[in-house]
C-alpha cells in the first residue's frame, strides 16, 4: 500500500469565520495515527500489497447528524489508483458541552437515512475539548472501518487493530 493519508479536513457550513477545531495539531496527530493504520497493514498483509494505490481520508464537520461514521463503501479513483472514505463528525452546539459552536450557526438537525453507512453513537460530555473529541472519533471510524474490511481492486483488506 502506498500511503493512508488525510488528504483533508473540510467543513460543510460556515466558511466564513468559522473555525472547529481551534487547535492547530489536530491534523499531524490524526496522520500519525493513519501512519500506525499503514504500519499495520504492512505487518498484516505485506510490503507489496497493492504498492501503487492510496487511501484517502475526508474528515467532514457535520452540524446535520448526532453520530460519527462512513459510508462503507467508500469511492474509487481509479486513474489515481485511490480510495476514499470520507468520515463524518458531528458538531455539538454550545448547549451540549461548552467547547461547542454557537447555535446561530446551526439551521437545523437530521438524521442520517443512508442504507449503506455505518455510524457511531457519540458521546460529547466524555470530552473537555474539540481536538480530544475529533481525535477520538476518527480513530473509533478508521478501526471499524478496518476491521469490517475494505475493497480495493475486488480483495478485501481487513485487519485486526487492537485498541
Amino acid at each position: 500500500m502506498k500511503e493512508i493519508n488525510l488528504y483533508s479536513i473540510e467543513c460543510t457550513i460556515m466558511s466564513n469565520g468559522y473555525d472547529f477545531p481551534k487547535t492547530s495539531n489536530v491534523k499531524e496527530e490524526i496522520n500519525d495515527f493513519f501512519s500506525k493504520i499503514h504500519q499495520i497493514i504492512i505487518e498484516q498483509k505485506g510490503v507489496n500489497f497493492f504498492s501503487d494505490w492510496s487511501i484517502d481520508f475526508h474528515i467532514i464537520y457535520s452540524i446535520y447528524w448526532d453520530v460519527t461514521g462512513f459510508f462503507k463503501n467508500g469511492y474509487t479513483r481509479k486513474n489515481y489508483k485511490n480510495k476514499v472514505f470520507e468520515l463524518y463528525i458531528p458538531i455539538p452546539d454550545e448547549n451540549q458541552v461548552s467547547w461547542g459552536i454557537s447555535k446561530e450557526h446551526f439551521v437545523g438537525k437530521g438524521k442520517n437515512t443512508e442504507s449503506k453507512s455505518l455510524f457511531l453513537p457519540v458521546k460529547f460530555n466524555d470530552f473537555d475539548n474539540d481536538k480530544d473529541f475529533i481525535i477520538d472519533c476518527v480513530k473509533r471510524t478508521v478501526i471499524e472501518l478496518f476491521k469490517r474490511g475494505i475493497t480495493i481492486k475486488g480483495e478485501k483488506i481487513k485487519l485486526n487493530i487492537k485498541e
